[in-house]
């Protein structure tokens, strides 16, 4: 089963290549006949690490941080080993955070050296149902349907691993004086999160919902965040914070600044 979930997550990422021009897979093909390789010797078993948007040839696939070396250690996929933690207004699947802790302390040093300190929340997770997301599916489904959906499944969904992910925005927006935040995060391909979704799409429209205030997949951009500006720096123009959605933020593989080694 674990080989063909993270068939799956290849499947996933080979879509996102198929997609390029042709003029653009050259070089990350051996990216992709690596990947394509890692899941006939099974070496892909709970994620590994997925193939990434081919970009301009000519350029590094990663052209924004060079000379660093990211590392992640497996164990961050043993999330079945953690309870499922239901929440009031949204749905998530716990981590380890002591799996994700020194992937953090890398990038926080990257970053500092970069004069942009950072900091994290103390804990690691995968956001499933955003707040936005459930406040737009009321008064249709509620909280306990959403975790009872989740409570069996969710700690066991699979992901692959595509990068580590920037994002960047000046705050407060709409104002004159501002600073710039920068987030760092994981960026994942997560089918069997997608499934999940899925099913609540189908029980969001079944019970009377209108369809178009959900979206199961084509703008969901599942991540894991390491951590973000932290309160030194932002002059006290804003509280330390995420990016979201709501914020034009787009963390899929677009954002992918540098590659994670597994280990």
């Amino acid at each position: 089963m674990a080989a063909s979930r993270s068939f799956v997550c290849a499947l996933v990422a080979a879509a996102v290549l198929a997609a390029a021009d042709a003029t653009f897979l050259e070089p990350v093909q051996n990216v992709v006949d690596g990947v394509i390789g890692g899941v006939v010797n099974a070496t892909l078993n709970k994620g590994e690490i997925a193939p990434i948007t081919p970009v301009t040839p000519g350029r590094d696939v990663f052209p924004r941080v060079s000379g660093q070396n990211f590392n992640i250690t497996s164990k961050v996929f043993n999330a079945s080993n953690i309870p499922f933690q239901p929440k009031t207004t949204y749905v998530q699947q716990a981590l380890d955070f002591a799996s994700v802790l020194p992937l953090y302390n890398e990038v926080a040093a990257y970053s500092l050296s970069q004069g942009v300190p950072l900091q994290n929340r103390g804990e690691s997770h995968i956001t499933v149902i955003t707040p936005p997301e459930f406040a737009n599916m009321q008064p249709f489904v509620t909280i306990d349907q959403l975790n009872a959906l989740a409570n069996t499944t969710i700690q066991n969904a699979q992901f692959c691993i595509v990068c580590l992910g920037r994002d960047t925005l000046l705050l407060p927006q709409n104002s004159a004086n501002q600073t710039l935040n920068t987030v760092y995060n994981i960026v994942i391909h997560a089918p069997d999160i997608v499934a999940y979704r899925l099913k609540v799409q189908d029980l969001f429209i079944r019970s009377g919902g209108d369809g178009s205030h959900f979206d199961a997949n084509h703008i969901f951009s599942p991540h894991i965040t390491l951590g973000f500006t932290a309160a030194s720096a932002t002059k006290g123009l804003f509280a330390p914070t995420d990016l979201f959605l709501e914020n034009d933020i787009f963390k899929f593989d677009q954002s992918c600044v540098a590659p994670i080694t597994l280990f």
